[in-house]
């Protein structure tokens, strides 16, 4: 079973001595998400708790005029929403508690020692859609680098961190994701009471994140829940092997190209190619395909199996057999009766 993970939006915060909280046993795969409206979430909370929920986490949506430590403690991550309320005093309690938390809101980067305290100059947010690249050897950055379009409009967060912090992308030269490691110094010179990070979940605009920014939205949950000192499992490609036609078989006439194919998300189809020109593809297991071995010479041939799976990596197998049909059949003796044989010509 999945970890749970538990995110809360948080608002603005004091910072003060840390506040280790007595609690059961993680809840390592529940996300504790803090907004202002939890029976009425937005469409980019809606977007974000669809998305989570998706992943395997259970989301809960508490209201940020009642999150109190309790709440947060023994959870995975507590992801503080845009919502949230910065004026909050249970809000701002939560920047002492020993869980992982993302701040998703920049007036309260403040408060759980991401900045410094200068509203609009250590922190704020602008109108923007995309994001740069800084450290793309961190698991946040999903594997991407360069330019990278996270929504469709909207506007970003963005922050001057903490001199400890990890810049991992920014908007224009302004640092917009960015975490600080459990124990290093916050802006406030405390220690961090754990991982501290944020990613731009601004508004409504997760309803319109791309591909990538989802991609890298959840690498964010998933380093998160972690506690800053993971990144998310790699994805590995599918696994396929050929089962039939078997290396060094001979086939002839129609037969059946067969292959089993497994990967640690999910497998979308397998596709089946002789001499590199693709014949079929079968979408669900057992995967096959029937090709008829008459529209090759007979002679050496190669057959390859190409399994992609749900993040669109791919795996292949490839086998070389010999098609056998033999030569057309040749002419015979015919025996042609007639009425009158004399008269053929």
């Amino acid at each position: 079973m999945r970890p749970r993970l538990l995110v809360v939006l948080v608002a603005a915060v004091s910072v003060a001595a840390v506040v280790p909280v007595s609690a059961p046993a993680a809840a390592a795969g529940e996300v504790l998400f803090v907004v202002a409206a939890p029976s009425a979430p937005t469409s980019g909370e809606s977007a974000v708790r669809g998305r989570l929920a998706g992943a395997g986490y259970t989301v809960t949506l508490v209201d940020d005029n009642t999150v109190s430590q309790e709440q947060a403690a023994g959870t995975a991550f507590v992801l503080v929403g845009q919502s949230a309320s910065s004026n909050l005093a249970n809000v701002k309690s939560l920047a002492t508690v020993e869980v992982p938390i993302w701040v998703a809101k920049p007036y309260l980067f403040d408060d759980f020692g991401l900045t410094g305290t200068a509203a609009g100059t250590d922190y704020a947010d602008k109108p923007g859609s995309a994001l740069t690249i800084a450290d793309t050897s961190h698991p946040i950055a999903a594997g991407r680098s360069g330019t990278v379009t996270i929504q469709s409009g909207g506007r970003l967060s963005y922050g001057r961190p903490a001199a400890s912090a990890t810049v991992v992308a920014r908007a224009g030269v302004d640092a917009s994701v960015f975490t600080v490691e459990p124990g290093d110094t916050l802006a406030n010179g405390s220690p961090a009471p754990a991982c501290r990070v944020t990613f731009p979940v601004y508004g409504n605009a997760p309803a319109a994140f791309t591909a990538d920014g989802w991609a890298m939205f959840e690498a964010t949950a998933a380093w998160t829940a972690a506690n800053c000192t993971s990144g998310p499992p790699a994805d590995t490609p599918p696994e396929v092997v050929i089962t039939f036609p078997s290396a060094g078989s001979s086939v002839s006439d129609t037969v059946a190209l067969t292959a089993t194919a497994t990967d640690d998300t999910g497998v979308t189809q397998v596709s089946f190619a002789v001499d590199d020109a693709v014949v079929g593809t079968d979408d669900s297991t057992p995967y096959s395909v029937l090709w008829n071995s008459g529209g090759v010479a007979d002679g050496t041939h190669t057959v390859t199996a190409t399994a992609t799976d749900n993040v669109g990596q791919s795996g292949t197998d490839t086998v070389t057999f010999t098609v056998a049909n033999g030569p057309p059949p040749t002419g015979g003796e015919v025996l042609l009766v007639v009425a009158n044989p004399a008269a053929l010509t």
